[in-house]
């Protein structure tokens, strides 16, 4: 028999995780945005911008919104943590069913502290090969211009 209460919050867990990874995904999308815009700028006749500014202003970017990001993914790998956990029960009978626990799966006393799954995030393939591609094209596009 499934418990009625794991299922709605692994419901809800599936839906804070969802709705996370569709902030990354916008996040990655302005700083885009902002990094073309600079771009045009790097290369209009109008409104030229020197290289050294554009490299600053480039790589100050791609650094913000990796900082934002990884605020964004702290509390989606605790969500992730705990969706496995509720599942594990949900999968075999013989593991208890200790929820509904979806704040203290958030905020509880004993969780590790957001600078560690940070930490960890950074070390992802997922984080770090998107953003050191930007900060690659910051730098040849920098050099680019005279």
């Amino acid at each position: 028999m499934v418990d009625e209460r794991a299922l709605e919050e692994w419901k809800q867990l599936e839906e804070i995780i969802g709705r996370v990874e569709t902030r990354e995904v916008h996040t990655r999308g302005w700083m885009l945005v902002l990094l073309g815009a600079q771009v045009a700028a790097l290369f209009s006749e109008k409104t030229r911008l020197p290289s050294p500014v554009f490299a600053t202003a480039g790589i100050s970017v791609v650094l913000l919104f990796a900082w934002i990001e990884l605020v964004l993914r702290t509390p989606k790998r605790r969500a992730i943590a705990r969706a496995r956990q509720v599942e594990a029960s949900l999968r075999d009978p013989t593991i208890p069913y200790d929820g509904p626990l979806l704040t203290e799966s958030f905020t509880g006393p004993n969780k590790e502290p957001s600078w560690q799954l940070m930490f960890r995030e950074v070390r992802t393939n997922a984080f770090w090969a998107f953003y050191l591609a930007a900060a690659i094209l910051v730098a040849v596009f920098a050099c680019a211009t005279p």
